[in-house]
């Protein structure tokens, strides 16, 4: 062989084992958990949304756009509307709120949701570490539903199951279970 097919040949090596490098890197791409939520898995509502101050004992106001600056992330839930945030199948099984800092030993958890109409009176579960609640809505109006929960471990995830999913309508195609208007976790026993 001629010295240029030498080069010719060392060139198509190096443009397919920059191919296949480049195909790799796409099919997995080494990015943050948030991201990958967001622009891959389509399972988190919003990416790097403006978070606002407020103190942990108000808790999450799901009718805001942006979280709170003690949440980590979001995920399961449909965008924000006027009165809360709508669970949505679709993105998720559940919501799941991750905050910043864990919480650990007794904790009050407190939820003000709303039904989809063929979620009423349906059981649905709330999860804090090891320990589940399980709550009825058993009106359209929305209803706090208070829980003391014992954590075993330490822990930063809050997850919200709703027992009936349904589409929104003909023309949304979200799945949804329940509308959450706030989100309260402190610690100690709820009065």
């Amino acid at each position: 062989m001629k010295r240029t097919q030498y080069l010719s040949l060392a060139l198509a090596v190096a443009l397919l084992a920059g191919y296949g490098l480049a195909a790799v890197r796409i099919s997995k791409p080494d990015v943050g958990r948030s991201y990958r939520a967001y622009f891959i898995d389509r399972t988190q509502v919003g990416w790097h949304t403006s978070a606002y101050e407020v103190p942990e004992d108000q808790g999450i106001d799901f009718s805001r756009t942006g979280m709170p600056m003690w949440i980590r992330a979001v995920g399961g839930l449909s965008e924000p509307e006027t009165l809360g945030t709508w669970t949505d199948a679709r993105k998720g099984n559940g919501a799941v709120i991750r905050y910043r800092a864990p919480f650990e030993g007794q904790v009050c958890v407190q939820l003000l949701a709303s039904p989809s109409p063929d979620n009423v009176g349906g059981v649905s579960y709330l999860q804090m570490g090891t320990g589940s609640r399980a709550f009825t809505t058993p009106m359209k109006a929305p209803t706090w539903h208070s829980f003391n929960i014992l954590l075993e471990q330490p822990t930063a995830v809050v997850r919200i199951y709703p027992g009936v999913t349904e589409r929104m309508s003909a023309q949304d195609a979200r799945m949804v279970g329940l509308l959450l208007l706030r989100l309260i976790v402190t610690p100690g026993v709820c009065d």
